[in-house]
């Protein structure tokens, strides 16, 4: 539908680009309405072929289950709009096993709705990681019970984020 081809347009826009630049059997491609046979082979040819440069996922994609580690850059453009599911892209690739420095690119058109939302995102991870420093932080003696309010606190917000 419609919804799904504003998430994915941008990946088709890149697809387009990259072949042109590098040619067609330089790239594989991770899509939703693929069969998971598809995908694995995709994936297969990204990790052994050398000729393979490039693996394009949407976010929701590339963050279901794979491990990435002959991958050393990350490049995010059109971020699906939960940061937990960019994070988990992201881990694909910085996973253990990994051997390269990874490299996490995000494109961001200026002035737009889209910039305007990663800052509100940046601000609520900063204060979501703000309150898990803070509760992480040894209870005062004062009070014995707040070590395991804390502690039950802390519990139930990292749980809720992922």
């Amino acid at each position: 539908g419609l919804l799904h081809q504003g998430f994915t347009e941008p990946l088709h826009l890149m697809r387009t680009l990259l072949r042109k630049r590098f040619g067609d059997l330089s790239l594989r491609v991770l899509e939703g309405d693929q069969n998971m046979d598809a995908r694995r082979a995709s994936v297969t040819d990204f990790k052994i072929n050398d000729q393979v440069h490039f693996l394009l996922a949407s976010s929701r994609v590339g963050g279901e289950g794979l491990t990435l580690t002959e991958a050393n850059h990350v490049i995010f453009f059109n971020e699906w709009w939960n940061p937990s599911s960019n994070d988990q892209a992201r881990d694909r690739v910085v996973r253990v096993g990994q051997k390269k420095g990874v490299l996490v690119y995000t494109f961001v058109c200026r002035q737009t709705i889209e910039e305007m939302l990663l800052n509100i995102l940046r601000h609520k991870r900063a204060t979501f990681d703000d309150v898990v420093n803070t509760l992480a932080e040894p209870a005062s003696a004062n009070d014995p019970n707040a070590a395991s309010i804390k502690a039950e606190l802390r519990q139930s917000l990292l749980q809720h984020s992922q």
